[in-house]
């Protein structure tokens, strides 16, 4: 596997503000799951993160359990309401669709960042993968995949990014 950086201000950018999206989402998941003393549940597919259902506290099931599928023990107990019940729970199924109705529904796709770095996720994927970070300076990748022309992303050595990616852990432990 290659070593690539890309320091542009413009790739910065980008990453920084899908970074912001994704931190906005997940703040909106987690208020929204609030609501019924629960936690969000996101799923991250690929390049694409999203919130996909709600976990409850402790089994503790808002207004009543039968209104929720089982939680999903492979998806961090995921739960969302259920499409039918029986007709005793009519009423309270509706009351809780309309407050699911009010779920965060966008999906944040970082295929961008690839994209600026001159790269393709699903090519890069296919080629052996890689691994990405991101530093107040610059973006570092390692893959198989040569970055197109013109994208900014140099080539390094193993060392420097290695050196970049124990900063960048450092930082994130202080």
């Amino acid at each position: 596997m290659s070593y690539y950086k890309n320091e542009t201000s413009s790739v910065l950018q980008i990453s920084e503000q899908l970074k912001s999206e994704k931190i906005s989402l997940y703040d909106r998941a987690k208020e929204f799951a609030k609501q019924f003393n629960a936690e969000p549940v996101m799923v991250y597919l690929g390049t694409r993160t999203s919130f996909d259902g709600i976990t409850f506290k402790d089994g503790e099931f808002y207004l009543n359990a039968a209104l929720w599928t089982v939680p999903d023990r492979k998806l961090n107990g995921l739960c969302r309401p259920r499409k039918k019940v029986p007709a005793t729970l009519k009423r309270q199924l509706a009351k809780l669709q309309s407050l699911w109705g009010d779920k965060p529904d966008e999906t944040i796709d970082i295929d961008h960042v690839y994209e600026a770095l001159g790269l393709d996720y699903m090519a890069m994927c296919m080629s052996g993968g890689g691994r990405m970070f991101t530093t107040p300076t610059g973006i570092y990748v390692q893959t198989n995949q040569k970055p197109s022309d013109g994208s900014g992303t140099v080539e390094i050595l193993g060392s420097e990014f290695e050196a970049a990616k124990s900063m960048m852990e450092k930082r994130e432990a202080a």
